[in-house]
């Protein structure tokens, strides 16, 4: 058979002992169908390439596009997930069968890695019969994490859903029987899996044969047009130096490796049954993205994914059929409508109030479509710096409304109302902006909290703002600094770091309304509060004392005294110009 690579670069194949480079569009002899069962060449007697991504069959090319779902724009999915923990038990998901080695090193890899307080291992055994297997199972019964169901017939559709319907998890981890882990991919997948959007959250794969080969980046299933293209993976046969390792959406992940929201599985009735081997992921896949959700995989690091290890040779029928159904299905429909698009804004909340961020939600008016991501902190899971570089590096948007869940947006059109701001900016190179913020000039406060206005105009240059509305340019590459481990002083040092790299920060001419107003804080109510409160007053210090001596944040005074002295004054609700009585002021040694 005559082949083309699709591939966008040249890559080299090893194969029965010798090394062949392949480049983008070269045709040549096939001699290794492990690369054709995957999609990643096509047949050039029967197929032209379209894109990178793939290619579309001569007989289906001119097929009636129809649209697949038909909704409005609706940024806000995912609010389901606040009706549960963010620490919630998970359910690991185990379909097997014999796989003597296998089974126990997938299993083991769980137990060894995984540090995630609450989860639960379900296996679904389809036939075994190897005693290895059977004599590891029976080890298996004083862990009170693993449960064991025997007796079915395989189904990978089936017994997935009966494990799900099983599990006393809120959340399901599809895990093939030979998928290991090298690292606590777990907390990681659970950590993306909390935000809002996510619908399918994945993972990167290597063959077993080569831990720097990729098998699986994310599925390719149309391209950014919704024009279906051949099933495939991005970078399959790909080394690892050879592409990012840049967490990134995709049109769709395995269920090799596949959790999602045990609320989302249930709405799209989980697998469809009538898929017995494969595709029921790609269908999986696609209906979660037509409730809105996105699909995402993890990329940072990989896992190892021997592939088919239960599965050999007996697949080939069902296989089949499952491909026919899929065409008949999905492709017979024509365009898929649930295509991620790029928008310019997006308001990132780390929220445990699904009643504070319907609020949110109810209070913005905007003719400008954007994106509305909230991360589930419900039990307080994370902490601020490290939850909110979390929620900036998901979002595509230039300009990232990081907010408080108790605020309400007053302006129409407040993205219009954004760049009516930025436009009359002294400098528009900027990193961070904000609706209070402060700023020492000639040893003066000036600038405005909760309580007062003291600008000599909007648009006014600031140390810090405060972290109730933050506004970030993703193009500066600003990151949160996750050693701040609570929840103060965050903004201020993203601002500070903001000013040194030479981005300005600001102030802006926007009507938010934050409902706590600031005028309480847990730190004068609550010893536990007011000692973390204090010890990253101190660390901020200490990290900026040589670099920006002297500056205010809307609740606290920095001040440089000499080389080895320094004071911080803590006024928490004082109001900016006035020093009480009440000020808790410190004084640092340097």
């Amino acid at each position: 058979m005559r082949l083309k690579y699709i591939g966008d670069r040249s890559i080299v194949i090893k194969d029965s002992g010798f090394d062949r480079r392949i480049h983008p569009g070269e045709e040549f002899d096939t001699y290794n169908e492990h690369l054709v069962k995957f999609g990643y060449f096509v047949d050039v007697n029967n197929v032209r390439a379209d894109t990178k991504l793939g290619y579309r069959s001569k007989k289906n090319k001119d097929f009636d596009i129809k649209s697949l779902v038909k909704k409005k724009f609706n940024p806000f999915v995912g609010m389901s997930k606040l009706d549960r923990l963010s620490n919630c038990k998970i359910s690991i998901c185990i379909v097997t069968k014999d796989s003597d080695g296998v089974i126990q090193r997938c299993v083991d890899s769980v137990l060894k890695y995984v540090k995630y307080d609450d989860y639960e291992i379900l296996l679904c055994d389809t036939g075994t019969t190897n005693r290895t297997v059977l004599s590891y199972y029976k080890s298996l019964k004083n862990n009170d994490n693993v449960r064991l169901f025997r007796g079915h017939k395989y189904n990978f559709s089936k017994n997935n859903n009966f494990l799900s319907r099983k599990s006393n998890g809120d959340v399901l981890l599809f895990l093939n029987n030979d998928v290991f882990l090298t690292y606590d991919a777990v907390s990681s997948m659970a950590d993306y899996n909390n935000c809002s959007n996510m619908g399918c959250v994945g993972h990167r794969l290597v063959f077993d044969s080569n831990h720097r080969l990729i098998q699986h980046d994310g599925q390719v299933l149309y391209d950014n047009n919704g024009k279906w293209s051949q099933l495939g993976h991005h970078n399959i046969m790909h080394t690892l130096d050879m592409v990012p390792n840049k967490n990134s959406y995709v049109e769709g992940v395995t269920a090799a490796c596949l959790m999602i929201d045990k609320s989302i599985f249930n709405e799209v009735n989980g697998f469809n049954e009538k898929y017995v081997d494969i595709l029921q992921d790609v269908d999986l896949n696609l209906k979660v993205g037509a409730l809105g959700y996105d699909n995402y995989c993890i990329r940072e690091k990989e896992l190892i994914h021997i592939d088919h290890s239960s599965r050999k040779g007996d697949e080939t029928l069902e296989s089949k059929k499952d491909l026919d159904l899929y065409l008949r299905d999905w492709i017979s429909k024509g365009k898929y409508n649930h295509v991620k698009t790029y928008k310019k804004y997006s308001i990132l909340i780390a929220g445990t109030n699904k009643k504070d961020l319907e609020k949110v939600k109810s209070s913005i008016k905007s003719t400008i479509e954007y994106s509305f991501i909230f991360y589930n902190n419900k039990g307080n899971f994370s902490y601020s710096s490290k939850m909110l570089n979390l929620l900036s590096n998901i979002s595509v948007s230039k300009y990232q409304f990081l907010t408080h869940q108790d605020i309400e947006f007053k302006d129409n059109e407040p993205f219009l109302q954004l760049e009516k701001c930025i436009d009359k900016l002294p400098n528009r190179n900027f990193g961070v902006l904000g609706i209070a913020g402060v700023k020492i000039i000639n040893g003066q406060i000036t600038g405005y909290n909760y309580f007062e206005h003291r600008y000599p105009q909007w648009n006014f240059p600031v140390d810090t703002v405060d972290e109730f509305v933050m506004i970030i340019d993703k193009d500066k590459g600003l990151t949160f600094d996750e050693s701040f481990v609570g929840f103060h002083f965050y903004g201020a040092d993203i601002c500070l770091s903001s000013i040194n790299k030479g981005y300005p920060c600001f102030c802006v001419n926007m009507n938010i309304f934050h409902h706590s107003g600031g005028s309480s804080n847990l730190t004068y109510n609550n010893n536990q509060g007011w000692g973390e409160f204090k010890k990253l007053g101190f660390q901020l210090y200490e990290k900026y004392n040589k670099t920006n001596p002297n500056f205010s944040t809307t609740t606290t005074l920095f001040n440089k005294i000499s080389n080895k002295k320094g004071k911080i004054n803590f006024f928490i609700g004082a109001h900016i110009d006035e020093i009480p009585n009440s000020d808790v002021i410190e004084d640092v040694d340097l």
